[in-house]
């Protein structure tokens, strides 16, 4: 039976809430079996893959399924992407150093292209799970697809960058949320927004396809 009204919706919040904590706790788990630094990345395209469903899918799924199937199957190209990433950031965050100390405009002028460099990089990041478990392309295509929504979808980027920054806030004023919700909201909110700018692109493209 259905519950309608203001308990109908505390229900589903109080089931979008439980089934966030069991994604997180999942996320957890399969970061911690891979011993962290090779179950990190594919733990966490597996909850990204679970969070897509959620918002995209009406129908009911099993999340334990859903997740270590998708842990299993992106294991590989979730750490080669990992690696790819880390060596931009390294790279980024190793000529910020540099420059931050030298004078002279000219390096001036070059730290700040850095630092939009860099916002735009971090940006290209939030958008990288969403557009893994999204799309179906060749591994280096994926950098390149989540660069070109960050520049085509500004609002959209700023929105999860500003997502980001809040999740900081709320929860260095709560660290007793973390382990059991946290991380798990930070990804719903990034798949929800990515998510936006997908159906946008998908618009556009149909727009111009009918033209």
């Amino acid at each position: 039976m259905e519950i309608n009204g203001v308990v109908g919706r505390l229900y589903k919040g109080m089931e979008w809430i439980s089934k966030l904590v069991y994604i997180q706790f999942l996320w957890v788990l399969g970061t911690f079996s891979g011993l962290i630094i090779g179950g990190l990345f594919p733990s966490t395209l597996a909850m990204y893959t679970l969070l897509r469903k959620m918002i995209i899918q009406k129908e009911e799924f099993s999340f334990s399924k859903t997740y270590w199937q998708s842990f299993r199957r992106e294991f590989w190209k979730s750490n080669l992407l990992g690696v790819l990433v880390g060596i931009m950031g390294f790279i980024l965050y190793f000529y910020l150093v540099l420059l931050k100390d030298q004078e002279g405009i000219l390096f001036t002028v070059l730290y700040i292209l850095l630092l939009s460099l860099t916002f735009t990089m971090i940006i290209t990041i939030l958008f990288l799970a969403p557009v893994v478990v999204h799309y179906k392309l060749p591994t280096l295509q994926y950098v390149k697809l989540s660069f070109l929504l960050t520049i085509s979808y500004p609002f959209h980027g700023l929105s999860m960058m500003g997502g980001l920054v809040a999740f900081y806030f709320i929860f260095s004023y709560v660290p007793g949320l973390i382990p059991f919700l946290s991380f798990s909201v930070l990804a719903w909110f990034l798949m929800f927004m990515a998510n936006l700018a997908f159906e946008k692109n998908k618009q556009e493209v149909t727009e111009n396809l009918s033209l």
